[in-house]
């Protein structure tokens, strides 16, 4: 199977507010920070990438549901596949929705899917790890900020990064 042709698909969760969980300080001191004790509103981005590139990103209020997964494989991701390509996915119960497989089928792609419990073998998951920390370092303060900084996160990443993540994963 040619490297060119998987396409690897994932969601992750974001909030408001999101900050980095560890702090430094110097020797024999200790770090204190005054949070807030609940977290802002959610957020999920799906998403879908490929050696080539990023192919298609959605971002939702709150958790997805399998009507929002249905949606994205229509509108975002099958315009953007083509015949040959196979498309990886965690064993998520959206994922196995028979809707899904037909979908993807219909334009000439197959679907596979990850042993159970192998986020290892996702490189999109690497894609997250990346935009939560950029995330983290701005603590935004609002949904509409969340989602700005998410777009343009997206949007730097690099065909470099892409080759790293597939390299390790795959």
């Amino acid at each position: 199977m040619a490297p060119e042709k998987l396409v690897f698909i994932d969601e992750s969760g974001l909030w408001v507010g999101m900050s980095r969980p560890l702090a430094r300080a110097t020797k024999g001191k200790k770090v204190y920070e005054l949070r807030k004790s609940y977290r802002g509103q959610k957020m999920t981005i799906i998403g879908a990438i490929k050696l080539s590139g990023v192919v298609a990103t959605q971002t939702l209020e709150g958790s997805m549901k399998k009507e929002d997964f249905l949606q994205f494989i229509k509108l975002d991701l099958l315009p953007k596949l083509k015949k040959g390509d196979v498309v990886v996915m965690d064993n998520l119960n959206s994922h196995h929705r028979e809707e899904v497989k037909e979908m993807i089928e219909s334009v000439g792609a197959r679907v596979e899917y990850l042993p159970v419990y192998s986020p290892e073998f996702n490189p999109i998951e690497m894609m997250w790890s990346q935009l939560k920390s950029l995330v983290c370092k701005f603590r935004t303060e609002t949904m509409e900020l969340l989602v700005r900084l998410v777009e343009v996160a997206v949007s730097l990443v690099d065909l470099q990064c892409l080759n790293n993540w597939f390299t390790k994963c795959c």
